[in-house]
């Protein structure tokens, strides 16, 4: 299990973690609900490969995305994280430290678009490859070192 972190006196680092959640969620909502293409099936087909949109096709996801609500990433978030909802991921997001969430920042950042992706973590890990390996739902991608590097020295975005 994640080890407890303290932020300050009393202050967990949960809040932090669980903003970094939310900020998430919302950037996945406002991709799901453009009109550009390249914005809305990457998020679409992961709400369908989640199972968080059930019986029903790509086509009519992005046709009825704007009845989609934030619940719906929320739990997209929970599920990829192996959690079988929002409700019991939150309290658990409250444990664990921000660097954690790490995969929230490649996305956002756009870093795991032209680099290795693996169709698991472990067969990131066997191929060796020179990096840093994030998983990402159930696929992994490995970030080159200099992004690692990039990352941590403008103190990523953990708040």
């Amino acid at each position: 299990m994640h080890a407890h972190c303290v932020e300050g006196p009393e202050r967990p680092v949960g809040n932090a973690s669980i903003n970094l959640a939310l900020r998430e969620a919302k950037r996945l909502h406002r991709g799901a609900k453009s009109d550009a293409l390249s914005s809305s099936l990457p998020v679409l087909r992961r709400l369908l490969s989640a199972g968080v949109l059930r019986n029903t096709t790509l086509p009519k996801a992005f046709h009825a995305r704007s009845g989609l609500q934030r619940k719906h990433f929320l739990r997209l978030l929970a599920l990829e994280a192996g959690f079988p909802n929002w409700e019991t991921y939150r309290p658990v997001l409250m444990t664990i430290h921000p660097s954690e969430l790490d995969a929230f920042v490649v996305l956002e950042k756009g870093w795991a678009f032209l680099h290795s992706w693996f169709p698991s973590e472990e067969q990131a890990q066997v191929a060796k490859p020179d990096g840093r390996v994030l998983r990402i739902g159930s696929h992994a991608v490995v970030l080159k070192p200099q992004q690692v590097e990039e990352h941590y020295r403008f103190g990523g975005r953990h708040e």
